[in-house]
């Protein structure tokens, strides 16, 4: 009779968890929580401190992909900005340098116009 009595008390149990993991019993299983809140990038340009102050949520086999793709989708693109600007600056660079005014010596001040020569540095003066 104990036999029994144990039998379909563990069937009940088996049968109870079967019933919560699979969803049929509301109340069941939460969503994963954890204690360190997500720190994502902040709106605009990202900083190395954004960077470093960067924090996924960990998972149950690693960190959120949606948070990690998110972050690396926003650096991505700030990587690809800065180096359009950078070829939009050596562009703009190169040909100011092949410009007339700068083939033929003339980068420096207008014509007409007086530059301060530097004053001589004095030496110290000995003794009293």
């Amino acid at each position: 009779m104990t036999t029994l009595l144990l039998l379909l008390l563990t069937l009940a149990v088996v049968a109870g968890v079967a019933a919560v993991a699979a969803g049929l019993v509301s109340g069941g299983l939460d969503d994963p929580t954890t204690s360190v809140p997500a720190r994502e990038l902040p709106p605009g340009p990202p900083r190395r401190a954004d960077v470093d102050a960067l924090r996924f949520v960990p998972a149950l086999r690693g960190y959120r992909m949606d948070q990690v793709d998110a972050a690396m989708d926003r650096l991505g693109d700030e990587i690809e900005r800065l180096h359009g600007e950078l070829a939009d600056r050596d562009r703009r660079l190169a040909a100011r340098a092949e410009s007339p005014a700068h083939a033929n010596g003339n980068a420096g001040p207008a014509a007409g116009t007086a530059t301060a020569a530097p004053e001589p540095a004095q030496a110290p003066k000995d003794g009293p």
